[in-house]
């Protein structure tokens, strides 16, 4: 190879390696404002609900408290009330109806997506494309249907509206989990029926622990989302309040003369639970799925 090649390679490969310094640089930068841009609300917040009533209205809210008002984080709980539902049973309701909710949906849909994955019918095709159907239908074009059928079930403002969530699955859940099944070797099933195991004892004892991986990283996802959701208990339950549907109706009662350190610190107590939620589980998310093997 000749002398001048030589220098054209470490020419292009100088014009390569600074290319890529000021492609990371660029990529990183702009990481850098968006994770700003993501954290400064909530330190915002945060240091706001550390303040007086007073302090809030009568000074900048970009400046730091005068006085940490750490009791903030107690009259929550005596001052936070919506229709008589204080924040301690706002909380409750929170957690049976995020918990319940995931719990029997996600069970629910890994019952039917590993069905329509691992077996042949007459009717999954029809399945199939129900599914498929109601999954492009936008949400407020089944509100009303929805809000009647609570009322024809006898479940509108009652707990039992859980029993609801039986008949949520669909959607990425849905798609998620066929897409796992599906991919399971049929020897790990095969093996279980020789040994004279049933097909619901494959599924609940073989099957579903396989698929803990998927099911952990959609149970976090579908609790958050029943936690920050507020339209359910303010058009379903509005007896029984949750601490997103309290933070929304609290605002909207007390614009004025509103004690807005309190409302801030209701607010962050809110998001606590889901914040260490996804801490304790981000590995799911992150990590690649992989299963073993079949022991010989």
């Amino acid at each position: 190879m000749s002398t001048k090649t030589k220098k054209e390679q470490q020419k292009n490969l100088i014009q390569k390696t600074i290319g890529f310094k000021i492609f990371f640089a660029t990529v990183f930068i702009l990481l850098v404002v968006h994770s700003i841009l993501l954290i400064y609300p909530c330190v915002w917040m945060i240091f706001n609900s550390l303040k007086t009533s007073y302090e809030y209205v009568s000074t900048s809210s970009l400046l730091l408290p005068s006085k940490w008002m750490f009791i903030n984080y107690i009259d929550v709980f005596e001052m936070f009330e919506v229709k008589g539902v204080g924040f301690l049973e706002m909380t409750w309701n929170s957690i049976w109806w995020a918990g319940g909710n995931t719990i029997i949906g996600l069970f629910a849909g890994a019952v039917v997506a590993y069905t329509v994955a691992r077996y042949d019918f007459a009717a999954k095709n029809i399945v199939w494309g129900v599914i498929m159907l109601t999954m492009m239908i936008p949400i407020y074009g089944t509100g009303a249907a929805g809000y009647k059928q609570l009322f024809t079930l006898g479940l509108y403002d009652n707990p039992l509206i859980l029993i609801k969530s039986a008949g949520g699955y669909g959607g990425f859940e849905f798609l998620m989990m066929h897409s796992f099944f599906k991919s399971l070797p049929r020897d790990y099933a095969e093996a279980a029926e020789l040994d004279g195991a049933g097909q619901f004892y494959i599924f609940l004892r073989i099957m579903l622990p396989m698929a803990i991986a998927p099911i952990l990283a959609l149970a976090v996802k579908a609790f958050i989302g029943s936690w920050n959701g507020y339209m359910v208990g303010i058009v379903s339950m509005p007896s029984y309040p949750l601490l997103s549907t309290g933070l929304y109706l609290y605002e909207k009662a007390m614009t004025i003369g509103m004690n807005y350190p309190v409302y801030f610190c209701g607010a962050v107590i809110c998001t606590i639970p889901v914040v260490v939620l996804f801490c304790s589980f981000q590995d799911v998310f992150l990590q690649n799925m992989s299963m073993g093997g079949l022991k010989g």
